[in-house]
């Protein structure tokens, strides 16, 4: 063992006498070996930085103290740095107090649509203005699809409703999540009028919504898109206007958003809005190239390739021509069951009058009689 070691760790900390460990001995030092050493290099000076812990103290229990050895300064003198990612855990846990000390005291102050679009993943949502929400007109429809309807509404207009109190906490749970689902269902037709496009507007130049990952494409912003407008088809996607693609968002929180919430119009529309944002087609393409020789066309990794893209095309017209048919026998059956329908109700009006007819008949008979 090196007789002058950088780092001396004190002993097994001692009990107290109430049964604890001592604060005085359950300590860590680390004792520097000075301004000069062996290790200093060539008459060098090892420079001690303002934030260097070598002369402090660090609090450990007996069992702990293998990992103050692990993390003591090197003998070379510089400061250490531990592994990546091996106090991510720490600083996550100092953070989240952090995060809940601060929003626990400003929750209460702030406005339910300030606070979930605030939420870290609900970037691509913007502020839906309350006057928007309080017309009723606005909402025309969304009462069928959101279950507790007027309770949610009331969360997100930071309205105290009589019926909450009489709701369990799992009817609450209901009531939170339908809010967020309202807001959604508002957000995409919010998002359409002439107050909702500056609105997102101002977040497309922000970037709030990110970056088109396609390498050509060279960082172009893109927008929010959903592939359905009907809830629980598809999540959002996002949509490049440079190479008119696809692609998932970035962050796994926003890929759990329902893509219904932005909707299949408001990309285009945006636009169509804004035509001098409309960026130019990307300048390159990828060429594939082996040795810096492009690949043949006739290769037969490019000709199975053509193959695969030929039958996918022939399948999706196939998928096409059924639907088209499975709509049209729906239809013509609706049509023969009309047709029965009325003619069934021909018969009985026709039967009916047969039966009013005899029965005048008879009666006319015994009047005569």
């Amino acid at each position: 063992m090196d007789s002058d070691p950088t780092t001396q760790v004190t002993g097994e900390a001692p009990l107290s006498r109430d049964g604890g460990v001592d604060a005085n001995q359950g300590w860590a030092q680390t004792e520097p070996r000075g301004a000069y050493g062996a290790n200093a290099g060539k008459g060098g000076k090892v420079a001690q930085a303002s934030g260097d812990r070598s002369n402090k103290f660090l609090p450990c229990l007996p069992e702990q103290q293998h990992m103050v050895e692990r993390h003591v300064v090197p003998s070379s003198g510089l400061p250490y740095s531990p592994p990546p990612g091996e106090l991510d855990g720490l600083d996550d846990s100092l953070d989240a107090e952090d995060s809940f000390s601060d929003t626990d005291e400003d929750d209460e102050d702030t406005p339910w649509i300030q606070w979930f679009t605030n939420i870290k993943g609900n970037e691509f949502f913007c502020q839906v203005d309350e006057e928007y929400v309080q017309d009723d007109f606005n909402l025309t429809g969304l009462s069928s699809y959101v279950p507790y309807y007027e309770n949610a509404l009331d969360v997100i207009l930071d309205m105290e409703s009589p019926d909450d109190q009489q709701l369990t906490e799992e009817q609450q749970e209901v009531v939170e999540s339908a809010a967020e689902m309202l807001y959604g269902l508002i957000h995409a037709r919010f998002i359409l009028t002439s107050r909702g496009l500056p609105a997102m507007l101002d977040k497309y130049r922000k970037v709030d919504f990110g970056r088109c990952p396609h390498v050509f494409c060279q960082g172009q912003p893109v927008l929010p898109l959903g592939l359905s407008d009907v809830l629980g088809n598809s999540m959002v996607k996002i949509w490049c206007p440079k190479c008119q693609d696809v692609y998932f968002p970035k962050s796994s929180r926003t890929c759990s958003i329902d893509g219904a919430y932005f909707g299949t119009t408001f990309a285009h529309l945006f636009m169509l809005q804004h035509h001098d944002l409309v960026p130019p087609p990307p300048s390159q393409t990828y060429v594939p190239k082996i040795y810096g020789f492009r690949i043949n066309p006739a290769a037969k990794c490019i000709q199975v390739r053509n193959d695969l893209a030929q039958q996918q095309t022939i399948k999706h017209q196939d998928q096409v021509r059924t639907r088209r048919d499975q709509r049209q026998e729906l239809k013509e059956s609706k049509m023969r069951d009309s047709k029965l329908a009325a003619a069934e109700k021909g018969e009985v009006k026709a039967e009916e009058t047969t039966e009013e007819r005899a029965s005048g008949k008879a009666v006319d008979g015994r009047t005569d009689s």
